[in-house]
C-alpha cells in the first residue's frame, strides 16, 4: 500500500524472509535508482561487468539500504572473480538483513570456492579457513566438512579430520569411508582393523571409481605388511611379528598366507603347537592340500623330533621323525631317524632308513659312511662271536660303501684268522696308508716292516701309475676317512665318496707272507 505524504512516498517492502521493511524515500530519488538498477543488469547480461558495477554503486549511493542492489553488486563482482569485494557486498546485506539465507548461502559458496584454490595451490591454512567459514553461513553442507577434512588430513591433524568426516557420515556416503580408510592405512594412526571395516563399507558402491582404487590400495598395504613381518623374522623379532600377524589374521581370517608366517614365528620360538595348529588351519582353507604348509608341517615334525632326542626320549622322536616323513619324504628326515634306531641297537630298521635315504640321494657321503658303520658293527659282533666268513663278509660291504681304515683294520684281522694273509695283508696295508696313526702300524711292522716307510710304498704304487695322477685325491680319503665315527648331530652333506680300489689293485702285487702271524687281540 502505497501512502503519499508532503512529495514523499512510503512503500512496504518485504526482505527475502518475508519480513516488512518500511523504507521512506523521495519518489524521484526512487525512480532514478530503479533506473539505473535495471540498466546494471542489461549491462550485466552483455556481459559488460564494469560498467554493471558503476550503475549498482551509483544505486547504492541513492539507496544505501536496498539489499537488492548489493547482492547484484556483489554476483557481478564474482563474474570477474573478485571475491573480496563480493563478500564485503554480501556481508553489508546481512548487516541490513541478518536472517537472510539465500545471501548466507551465496557466502558460503564464495568461501567454498576460494578455499578450494587455495586447497589446490597448496596453502593450507588459508584453504581451512575458508572452509570453515563457509560451514559456518551454511551448516547444511556436508560436502564443506568433506572437504575441511582433506585439509586437515593435509596439515596432518588427524584426530579434526577424523571428527569433521563423523558429522558428514551419513551425507557423504561413500566418501566418507574411503577417506576415513586412507587415514587408518597411510597415516600414523594405522590400524589395518579399522581400515578394513571402512573399506567393507565403501565396497558396497562398487560402482564409485574412487572405491575400486582403494581395494588395490588396501591390498599393496597388506602386501607391504607381509614384507614387514619377513623382516621382523629374519631379524629375529618374532614377537613384534607375532603381533602383527595377529592383527591380519583377526582382520583376514581366511589369507592362508598370514597363517604359514605364523607357524614360522611359533616353530622358531620353539612353540611347536601353535606352529601345529597354524599349519593344519592353512590345510584345511586350501581344501585339504598346500605344498607349502605341508612343507612347514614336515619341518616342523622334524624339529620337534630333533629336540626329542637331544632329550635322549627316542621314542618321541621316532614319533615325530614318522610324521616329518608323512608330509614330506626328505633324505634328512631317513637319515636322522636312522640314527635314531641306530641308538637304540634297532639295526635292521636303522638300515632301512639308511637305505631309503641312499635311494633318494645316491650320491651321499653322509648315508654311506653311516652304513658304513652300521655294517662295520655288525661285521665286529660276528667278530666277537667266531663266525669270521660273515664278519669278513659284513666288513667288505662296509668297505664297498666308504673306505674307513678302522674297517680295513678289522677285516685285516679276520682275515688273518681265516688265515688269508695275503688279503689280510694288503687290507693292513691299505688301513695304514689311509690313516697311518691308527693300530695297523704295529702289526704291519711285523708282517711288512719294508711298507712303512713313505718311501717304499708311495714308490711302488708310482709304479702303478697312481700316486703321480691320484696323489692328492688319496689325501683327500686320508683326511675324511680317518675316523670311524660321525656327530649325530651333523646331518650336512660331504663331498660324494672316492674308491679305493685302484690301490687296492696295486696292493695285490706285494709279495706273500708265508710265515704264520700270532694276532694280538
Amino acid at each position: 500500500m502505497d501512502v503519499k505524504s508532503n512529495n514523499f512516498v512510503r512503500v512496504n517492502l518485504f526482505n527475502s524472509n518475508g519480513d516488512e521493511v518500511e523504507t521512506s524515500f523521495n519518489s524521484l530519488t526512487y525512480n532514478k535508482a530503479m533506473d539505473l538498477f535495471d540498466k546494471g543488469q542489461n549491462l550485466s547480461e552483455q556481459k559488460k561487468y564494469l560498467e554493471a558495477i558503476n550503475c549498482f554503486t551509483k544505486c547504492i549511493f541513492l539507496k544505501p539500504n536496498n539489499v537488492q542492489f548489493y547482492i547484484e553488486r556483489a554476483k557481478t563482482y564474482t563474474e570477474i572473480h573478485d571475491y573480496k569485494s563480493a563478500i564485503v557486498n554480501y556481508k553489508k546485506v546481512l548487516a541490513i538483513d541478518p536472517k537472510n539465507k539465500i545471501v548466507k548461502n551465496y557466502l558460503s559458496d564464495i568461501y567454498h570456492m576460494t578455499g578450494l584454490v587455495f586447497y589446490r595451490d597448496g596453502i593450507f591454512s588459508k584453504a581451512l579457513t575458508h572452509f570453515t567459514k563457509a560451514f559456518e553461513y551454511n551448516t547444511t553442507n556436508a560436502t564443506l566438512l568433506l572437504h575441511r577434512a582433506t585439509v586437515w588430513i593435509a596439515l596432518k591433524n588427524y584426530k579434526e579430520a577424523l571428527r569433521d568426516l563423523l558429522i558428514c557420515e551419513q551425507s557423504c556416503e561413500p566418501y566418507v569411508y574411503v577417506i576415513r580408510c586412507q587415514i587408518y592405512l597411510c597415516t600414523p594412526l594405522f590400524d589395518l582393523e579399522k581400515a578394513k571395516n571402512e573399506l567393507q563399507i565403501a565396497s558396497r558402491y562398487p560402482e564409485v571409481p574412487v572405491v575400486q582404487k582403494l581395494i588395490k590400495q588396501f591390498d599393496q598395504v597388506l602386501l607391504q605388511e607381509k614384507i614387514k613381518v619377513n623382516n621382523l623374522i629374519e631379524f629375529k623379532l618374532h614377537q613384534d611379528a607375532l603381533h602383527v600377524l595377529n592383527v591380519l589374521i583377526d582382520m583376514s581370517p581366511l589369507d592362508i598366507d598370514f597363517y604359514l608366517l605364523r607357524s614360522k614365528c611359533f616353530r622358531l620360538n620353539s612353540n611347536f603347537p601353535l606352529a601345529v595348529k597354524d599349519l593344519m588351519k592353512a590345510i584345511t582353507l586350501s581344501g585339504g592340500s598346500h605344498e607349502q604348509a605341508e612343507k612347514e608341517l614336515s619341518i616342523t615334525f622334524f624339529e620337534i623330533a630333533e629336540s626329542c632326542l637331544k632329550e635322549n626320549n627316542h621314542n618321541e622322536a621316532l614319533r615325530y621323525y614318522r610324521q616329518a616323513i608323512k608330509w614330506k619324504k626328505n633324505v634328512q628326515y631317513y637319515i636322522r631317524r636312522g640314527d635314531c634306531y641306530h641308538a637304540v641297537k634297532k639295526h635292521e630298521k636303522a638300515l632301512k632308513n639308511y637305505k631309503t635315504a641312499l635311494e633318494l640321494s645316491p650320491n651321499n657321503e653322509t648315508i654311506k659312511k653311516r652304513l658304513a658303520i652300521l655294517y662295520n658293527e655288525w661285521g665286529r659282533i660276528l667278530f666277537d662271536k667266531e663266525q669270521l666268513g660273515l664278519a669278513e663278509h659284513e666288513f667288505t660291504r662296509s668297505i664297498e660303501i666308504f673306505p674307513f681304515a678302522k674297517v680295513y683294520h678289522n677285516r685285516a684281522k679276520t682275515r688273518f684268522k681265516l688265515q688269508n694273509y695275503h688279503e689280510g695283508l694288503k687290507d693292513l696295508a691299505m688301513s695304514y696308508y689311509i690313516d697311518k696313526n691308527n693300530e695297523s702300524k704295529e702289526l704291519l711292522s711285523r708282517m711288512a716292516p719294508q711298507l712303512l716307510g713313505d718311501k717304499p710304498l708311495v714308490e711302488y704304487l708310482e709304479n702303478g701309475g697312481y700316486i703321480s695322477q691320484k696323489q692328492e685325491r688319496y689325501e683327500n680319503i686320508t683326511r675324511s676317512s680317518s675316523q670311524l665315527e660321525y656327530n649325530r648331530n651333523d646331518t650336512s652333506p660331504v663331498l660324494e665318496p672316492r674308491s679305493n680300489t685302484a690301490v687296492e689293485k696295486q696292493l695285490t702285487r706285494l709279495p706273500s707272507i708265508n710265515s704264520k702271524v700270532t694276532l694280538k687281540e
